[in-house]
């Protein structure tokens, strides 16, 4: 159990998000209490909110990308794996998508045989 500052009641430790730099490993204030204090500060600073998302996310895209590159023939085996034992799965969601959009795909694949036709003819 620990007190939350904020709203004066004592709750698990489940309910406190994690802090390695805390003596305990957790933040003073609980999940409620920290994500009301992240909202209104997130509110009275919109620029440096939408700031800091964009560096964020640029960092985090670089680490993905980097971490697949390090990682890709595992991604490989995994994702075979998955397609393998999924194969029923995948197929019914096929089916059910081409059905709900069958006259969108034939014309996009319309357009797409015209292109190559258009391409192969001689000059």
């Amino acid at each position: 159990m620990k007190h939350c500052p904020n709203c004066g009641k004592d709750k698990p430790l489940t309910d406190f998000y994690q802090n390695k730099s805390k003596r305990d490993g957790h933040c003073c204030y609980c999940k409620v209490c920290m994500d009301k204090k992240v909202t209104a500060w997130q509110r009275r600073n919109p620029e440096k909110f939408r700031e800091q998302q964009k560096r964020n996310r640029s960092r985090r895209t670089k680490q993905l990308h980097d971490y697949y590159h390090t990682h890709r023939e595992e991604f490989k085996t995994w994702k075979r794996a998955w397609r393998a034992k999924h194969l029923a799965k995948i197929r019914a969601y096929q089916r059910k998508y081409y059905r709900a959009n069958r006259a969108h795909i034939l014309e996009l694949r319309a357009k797409y045989r015209q292109k190559r036709r258009d391409e192969r003819k001689p000059k």
